[in-house]
């Protein structure tokens, strides 16, 4: 799943590096939530879980939608990039 929005929102911004940064970067950090959240709630884990499926699609969707929101033609730059 993570090479498909990788590759998703890479192909919507142009193959910019600071898409794949700003990816990587949330993957990191979503980790870190979860590792968090699941020492002091071992029952969290399989509503974290539950979620992962539903929150990847809507991901894919909206790597597919992006190139949508920008005038025809214009190639979006890193700030559009790390700002969606």
């Amino acid at each position: 799943m993570q090479t498909l929005l990788s590759r998703a929102f890479l192909a919507a911004f142009g193959g910019d590096e600071a898409v794949l940064a700003a990816l990587l970067g949330a993957w990191l950090a979503a980790g870190a939530l979860g590792a968090a959240l699941g020492r002091r709630r071992p029952g969290a884990a399989t509503a974290a879980l539950a979620l992962h499926a539903p929150l990847a699609v809507a991901g894919l969707v909206a790597a597919r939608a992006v190139p949508a929101l920008f005038p025809a033609g214009a190639a979006p730059g890193p700030a559009a990039a790390l700002w969606w």
